[in-house]
């Protein structure tokens, strides 16, 4: 299974900038997307993220069983 994997462009309130983070889901239009992402303190976290501030997107693989966020079978 692939999911969609992302860096930070811009650094957050908690997030620093550079920061490796996995969607898994966003709003209607896609522009706020919902990404696990780790801390500045190092803890993993979920929160919103604006779609502007990512990039280098790219595929991700995960284990099956794991299967959260938007899942594809194949890297297309």
């Amino acid at each position: 299974m692939f999911t969609i994997k992302a860096n930070i462009r811009v650094s957050h309130r908690f997030l620093r900038m550079n920061t490796k983070c996995i969607i898994i889901g966003g709003n209607d239009d896609k522009s706020m997307l919902w990404v696990i992402a780790v801390s500045r303190s190092g803890r993993k976290v979920e929160t919103w993220v604006n779609a502007f501030d990512l990039g280098n997107y790219r595929p991700h693989w995960i284990k099956a069983e794991f299967g959260y966020g938007y899942c594809y079978e194949t890297r297309e």
